[in-house]
């Protein structure tokens, strides 16, 4: 009898350890979560706004210099009005076309116009001293020290050889004289793809020095370009070789356009 209630004794013992030991476990605090470290806040750097470039001050050149054997031509002027100017210096046997800048400061410069055709761009950069006028001559930047002075018309026709006039004046040339000699100095793709005048020859500049025999020196000639500024260097070519009436038409082929004369078109 002792021996059964010992034992019964012993399981409910046992039973108590289990459920004790089971209410524990989940009464069981879990383990603490690490807390994570928070990211610190970073502060982007802010994108350096770029320098503006300050507009470049011309200096004056006071006592421009001459130089021997230079020929200066008034040239045509640019779609905004401003004069442009041809030069040819013999001793390097080069030619240049430059534009007059005014900057912000009231000084005068030159530079080549961005909005110039590219044609006429490709062939003017890169070439020999630029020459200025119809521009006081004593404001002149530095860089500029090989410089001619300023000849008047009358000097600029005779030391030239050759005259630019307004399209009007290239028209009435023209119908006054049929056999008048038209020179066409654009590239081939120019003269084709975007007109002409009617029975204009066409010899790109770059190619003029080498066929100036193919035309009669002795003949009325008329030169043109795109705006005039290949055209005034072809007509100095002319001139050079021995050409005495020569003509190069202010604004080129696009001045001559605008006035509404005619023009054709060619096939290739």
């Amino acid at each position: 009898m002792k021996c059964k209630i010992a034992l019964v004794l012993m399981l409910v013992l046992s039973l108590l350890i289990v459920t004790f030991s089971g209410c524990v476990k989940e009464g069981a605090i879990p383990p603490p979560v690490p807390t994570p470290t928070p990211t610190p806040k970073t502060t982007p750097t802010p994108t350096p706004k770029p320098t503006p470039i300050p507009t470049p001050t011309l200096t004056p050149l006071p006592n421009p210099k001459y130089v021997a054997g230079d020929i200066v031509a008034e040239g045509p002027t640019d779609q905004d009005g401003l004069p442009t100017i041809v030069s040819y210096d013999k001793n390097t046997d080069q030619y240049e076309v430059s534009f007059i800048f005014k900057n912000e400061d009231g000084n005068w410069g030159h530079f080549l116009n961005e909005s110039t055709d590219w044609h006429d761009r490709e062939y003017v950069e890169g070439h020999c001293t630029v020459v200025i006028a119809n521009v006081d001559l004593s404001s002149i930047t530095i860089e500029e020290q090989k410089i001619s002075p300023v000849p008047t018309s009358k000097t600029t026709q005779a030391t030239a050889s050759f005259l630019t006039i307004s399209p009007s004046e290239a028209k009435q040339l023209i119908d006054s004289n049929p056999d008048i000699v038209i020179l066409d100095v654009r590239t081939f793709g120019e003269f084709y793809q975007e007109g002409h005048l009617k029975d204009a020859i066409n010899i790109p500049i770059d190619e003029l020095p080498e066929r100036v025999g193919e035309l009669d020196k002795n003949e009325d000639t008329i030169v043109y370009c795109k705006s005039g500024f290949r055209g005034a260097q072809a007509s100095q070519i002319l001139a050079d070789n021995g050409f005495t009436k020569v003509y190069n038409i202010d604004g080129g082929f696009d001045a001559w356009k605008l006035k509404g004369f005619p023009i054709v078109m060619s096939n290739t």
